[in-house]
This record gives structure tokens, C-alpha cells and sequence, in this order.
């Protein structure tokens, strides 16, 4: 039975330039998921603020772009040949950007696939990714007239082997910091707004980051695991606390401030502008000294690769568990 696996991510622009990333802000903005708004305040979004926002990410964008590739995308690639086996196709979609959900799956029903795998390459599930993710691949299915089965992995926020491979990315890390130096391991997720959390899907989500956090303190030892979040914008109140004043108030006589991003499985615009560049730049011009340490997302890591074929194999054991074989029938 031919399978595959499907591991959808946000995804960045194509291109470093204004036209790709006016394309990758029209379908963001265009998400009832993300933007909770009446369809006209989201056309708004699209005329009025996406032209003024492109021009000024576009510097962003190149600066994280390798090779005029988006992270992501050089990741997912590498990831996918990893997982790939004779018995198993493993391809990816982002979101908002090509390669996007309709065209991976298109190619999945051309190659004959009758067993599909889906992961959300969210760890903490909210309705702004996971749910955003499922329904596009529900309407993607519906378009092409296409019926495998169809088998969502679950978030794994608390999976001991995406605890595992945080933990032994932060130890990695940390091989280049004094041995005898204090630290402090802030976790940083991306935040969402409090009027969300009026949902218990997005609440949960909050629930979910605290957890992760945790679990990696308990997993390094009891080591010093603060929640943080980011990446808020606009008028509305997010939720907190924020990563940027978390690490602008650190006390760096005392300890090191060392950053994760579990909520981001490959590194992006929000870690690697936002956290690598800009939060780094802002500590050198208030403090020179401050021991600033950024690990990287688990990315196409062997640990990641690992990671996912754990979670591959925990479903396929469920599935078959529920299967009731015939001597098992009352």
C-alpha cells in the first residue's frame, strides 16, 4: 500500500523581493484563522497595510535568506530526503507560499498514494496553525476529488522525544559557555493575542508552551526554563511575558541568557531576524557585555529526522491497535 507523509509548515515568501512577499502577506492576511475580523477588515489588511508592510520586511527576509532560499524551505528538502524511504514518500507544503497544500497533495494522488500522513509541524497546537493547516488540506482534498485515508498526527508538545531533542540541542549549545557561568534558558513561543484565548483550543495552546517549558527544566536537570513569547504586533494587547523585555532586563552580572524557540520546528524570519538579529543587536547597544547565546530550531537535524519518525511510528501503533482482529470480537 503506497504511504506518504505530509509536513506542512507557514512557510516564507519564494522570493527575497517585494512581489513574493506581497503574495505570502495576501494569503496571510486572507486567513480567517489568524486574522478574526469581518472580510472586510481583512481586504483592508490587504490593501492598506500589506503594500506599506512588504517594502519593510523585504531587508528582513534577505537577510536570512541562504542562497536566495527561505530557511524553511532548504529544510523541509533535506528533512524530507531523511524520512523519505522506499515505503514511505515524505513531501512538504507550506501554507502560505509555494510549494502550497493543493499542489504537494495533488502530486501525492498522482503517484497513486492511498495512505497519507499529515504533521502540522506545529509542537503546541492553536487554530491559528494546526486548525489553519487541517482545513487546507481538507479543501485541497475536496478540490481534487481524492479520498485516501487520511491520518492526522497529533501536537506533541510533551512527545519525550521532541523533549529529548530540545534538551540535547540545548546541551549542544551550551558546550561553548563557561561551565562554572549561571544560566538562564528562555523558551520562546509564538505569543497570541488575549482575545484569543477566549477559545479553549488557543488557551490551551498557552497551557501547552508552560508544559514544553517544564518538561525541558525537568529533562536538563532542574536547569533555570523561563516561558517566554513573541513576535506580537499591532494595537491589541498578547499575550506575555515578552522575550524582548524579558531579555533587555536580564541580569547579565548574575547569569547567561540563553534562548530556544521549541514552538518553531525550523528557523525562520521570527527566530533568526527577530531574535538572532535584531534582540541581539538591541542588547550590544544597551549592554556590549551581555552574554547573549541564540540555539538554533531543530531544523533538518538528525534529532528532528528522529523526532518525526517517533511520532510516524506512535501513529501507526495506535492505528493498528485500533484495528480489532478477529479472535479479539466478543
Amino acid at each position: 500500500m503506497p504511504k506518504a507523509l505530509l509536513l506542512i509548515n507557514t512557510g516564507s515568501p519564494l522570493q527575497a523581493d517585494t512581489w513574493y512577499i506581497k503574495s505570502f502577506l495576501a494569503n496571510f492576511f486572507a486567513d480567517p484563522h489568524v486574522f478574526r475580523s469581518s472580510a472586510l477588515l481583512r481586504l483592508l489588511l490587504k490593501k492598506v497595510v500589506l503594500p506599506k508592510r512588504a517594502p519593510r520586511l523585504q531587508p528582513k527576509y534577505q537577510a536570512i535568506f541562504q542562497n536566495g532560499k527561505a530557511p524553511q524551505d532548504l529544510y523541509s528538502r533535506q528533512l524530507c530526503t531523511q524520512l523519505s524511504t522506499a515505503g514511505l514518500y515524505c513531501t512538504y507544503a507550506f501554507l502560505y507560499a509555494p510549494p502550497l497544500v493543493l499542489g504537494a497533495l495533488d502530486k501525492c494522488r498522482r503517484l497513486n498514494i492511498d495512505e497519507l500522513y499529515v504533521l502540522p509541524l506545529y509542537p503546541q497546537s492553536s487554530i491559528t496553525t494546526t486548525h489553519s493547516a487541517l482545513d487546507q488540506v481538507n479543501e485541497a482534498l475536496e478540490k481534487l476529488s481524492w479520498h485516501p485515508d487520511v491520518h492526522v498526527m497529533p501536537g506533541y508538545a510533551e512527545h519525550p522525544a521532541y523533549i529529548s531533542a530540545l534538551a540535547g540541542s540545548i546541551k549542544d549549545g551550551l558546550e561553548d559557555l563557561s561551565p562554572g557561568r549561571e544560566k538562564v534558558i528562555y523558551c520562546s513561543y509564538h505569543s497570541l493575542p488575549m482575545s484569543y484565548l477566549k477559545d479553549a483550543a488557543d488557551a490551551a495552546y498557552i497551557e501547552q508552551c508552560h508544559e514544553t517549558t517544564a518538561l525541558l527544566s525537568r529533562a536538563l536537570g532542574g536547569l533555570d526554563c523561563r516561558c517566554a513569547f513573541q513576535s506580537a504586533f499591532g494595537p491589541a494587547a498578547w499575550q506575555g511575558p515578552f522575550l524582548q523585555d524579558l531579555l533587555l532586563s536580564h541580569d547579565y552580572n548574575r547569569s547567561a541568557a540563553v534562548v530556544i524557540c521549541p514552538g518553531f520546528a525550523m528557523d525562520c524570519l521570527e527566530t533568526l531576524h527577530e531574535v538572532e538579529i535584531k534582540i541581539r543587536q538591541e542588547l550590544r547597544h544597551k549592554n556590549p557585555a551581555a552574554d547573549f547565546k541564540y540555539i538554533p530550531c531543530l531544523n533538518a537535524s538528525r534529532a528532528q529526522a528522529a523526532l518525526i519518525a517517533a511520532l510516524l511510528k506512535d501513529t501507526q501503533a495506535e492505528l493498528k491497535g485500533r484495528i480489532r482482529r478477529p479472535e479479539q470480537v466478543s
